[in-house]
């Protein structure tokens, strides 16, 4: 099942997110309050939606949302975060937490929905689950240390 995120959600949220950090590229300390603030965030834009499996919170997805650079009257979303932890990702179950979110975003009115692909976290995946789903690739992103 997967629903609209909770306030008493961001703790398991928060230890999720702990597990997510370990497939990203960074190696920066992961920060647990910071996390908290950006689920709590998405919470208050309406963007955390929760996957629950048996009862049991299994996976997460949180965005943002804000005005276009070139029309402040079109908003655009943008995932943060999208996991779902290993034991559970069969079936539609990553599939269906990122329609729910699409659909909370949806009904506040955002045009753009933007889902992103971490090269260090399968991206092969991610791109044939996004282009099946009928998103388009966009802009890419690069990152350097400095």
């Amino acid at each position: 099942m997967v629903r609209d995120g909770k306030i008493e959600d961001l703790p398991v949220v928060v230890e999720m997110a702990r597990e997510f950090w370990t497939h990203t590229m960074y190696d920066d300390e992961f920060d647990a309050d910071h996390v908290h603030n950006m689920a709590s965030m998405a919470l208050d834009q309406g963007l955390l939606a929760i996957l629950e499996v048996d009862g049991v919170t299994e996976g997460f997805t949180a965005g943002v949302k804000g005005p276009l650079l070139g029309n402040a009257s079109v908003l655009s979303g943008t995932e943060i975060a999208w996991w779902v932890n290993p034991a559970a990702r069969k079936g539609r179950n990553g599939l269906m937490l990122m329609k729910h979110i699409e659909q909370m975003a949806k009904i506040q009115g955002i045009k753009y929905w933007n889902m992103v692909v971490m090269e260090s976290c399968m991206p092969e995946v991610g791109t044939a689950i996004y282009e099946r789903q009928g998103y388009k690739r966009s802009e890419t992103s690069f990152t350097r240390v400095l």
